[in-house]
């Protein structure tokens, strides 16, 4: 029947034109009547979204995940079930002393290899601007210190540990001064180093 204005129509003769398969619908929008065969038709019982004016299949709708189905929300409101949570599992260390060159290997426990991991970087001693346990989030990595030595912290993850490699050089970090922003070297031994790993 395609889509016609309701004048071009006029009266539907279902004997000339044999019966419409479902109920023809208006659109409103548009002003003609739509062939219900060209939008599909319901399974079971079909409700009407009063917000944007769609005719929904219940049938397809479901609280269970299930592929190429609607979510709806269960007893409780909520789509829990459809939901994927990236990170459920965490870890953090205890302070650890930070000494140049040194290795660490800190059993985190999340039984399987940790996807994401921060370091923290605690004062102990007062120290560029630092009051005592300001903690100051660092990259993992090194960085060139000039000669053979490295700056920073090399991570290593597995199933098990993370296993921990502090730079060579003397003074292990460097860091913004809190007050003017100056990139200083830090003492090791004014600071510790906190592990986080989550999976």
């Amino acid at each position: 029947m395609g889509d016609r204005t309701p004048d071009e129509i006029g009266a539907l003769d279902v004997r000339t034109r044999g019966a419409v398969s479902g109920v023809a619908s208006l659109n409103a929008s548009k002003k003609v009547v739509e062939e219900p065969a060209s939008k599909g038709l319901a399974s079971g019982v079909a409700s009407l979204n009063a917000s944007s004016l769609v005719i929904e299949n219940p049938a397809n709708s479901t609280v269970t995940p299930t592929a190429g189905k609607i979510p709806i929300a269960d007893g409780s409101g909520k789509l829990d079930g459809w939901v994927t949570v990236a990170l459920t599992k965490g870890f953090e260390s205890a302070e650890q002393t930070i000494t140049a060159a040194g290795a660490l290997t800190l059993a985190h426990g999340l039984g399987v290899e940790p996807k994401l991991f921060q370091v923290m970087l605690v004062c102990k001693t007062a120290e560029s601007g630092y009051s005592i346990n300001d903690k100051v989030s660092v990259a993992s990595g090194a960085s060139y210190a000039g000669g053979a030595n490295a700056r920073g912290v090399s991570i290593v993850p597995d199933t098990t540990n993370l296993n921990v490699r502090f730079g060579a050089e003397t003074g292990v970090f460097q860091i913004a001064n809190k007050s003017s922003g100056v990139l200083v070297g830090i003492t090791n031994a004014n600071w510790k180093a906190v592990f986080r790993a989550w999976a």
